[in-house]
């Protein structure tokens, strides 16, 4: 008969215990959350806004909260700019969050009932808080990093898939409010 196998490693050991997952070149993938906003009736002169808040996972309360990428693709009639956002830069969570007042231990759509001013982003420029504006039209996919605070304002009739990626210790940090 043919001699035993050997042993596991601890390595191998340590992946047999891991819970089932996808990977792609791996990267362990623990899951993900697609959402579909479709806003309607929305207008330059009556915006739809969605609140500032940070993407994230919840956590059991002895836990670190997970920040998650997300990533999403937006459609609509036609080829116009169809939304606008406010991006916070990552390294920056910590002082939007503290200027905004953001309840990061909240869900996205609850840390915050407040939008973005004039009076806000001169206060978070002078906190040193970096950030963009960016338009997207109808048709673009755009990526937002773990920990990039972020608020939409659409404008124009549009549908957005958005997917929140869960990975194995990606955004991952202590921050508390």
């Amino acid at each position: 008969p043919p001699p035993p196998p050997p042993p596991p490693t601890a390595a191998a050991a340590a992946d047999a215990a891991k819970p089932p997952s996808t990977s792609v070149e791996d990267e362990v993938w623990l899951g993900s959350n697609v959402t579909l906003f479709s806003m309607s009736g929305c207008s330059r002169a009556a915006p739809h806004r969605t609140h500032a808040h940070l993407d994230r996972q919840s956590a059991a309360p002895d836990q670190p909260l997970l920040y998650l990428d997300a990533v999403a693709a937006v459609t609509g009639p036609h080829r116009e700019v169809c939304k606008s956002a406010y991006m916070f830069h990552p390294d920056d969570a910590r002082i939007v969050v503290d200027q905004l007042g953001l309840n990061v231990a909240r869900t996205s759509y609850d840390q915050s009932k407040s939008t973005i001013t004039r009076q806000a982003l001169q206060r978070l420029a002078v906190a040193g808080a970096r950030w963009v504006q960016l338009n997207i039209r109808c048709g673009d996919a755009y990526f937002i990093p773990a920990k990039c605070a972020h608020e939409f304002v659409t404008f124009a009739e549009a549908t957005t898939l958005a997917w929140h990626v869960h990975t194995a210790g990606d955004g991952i940090d202590g921050m508390r409010v």
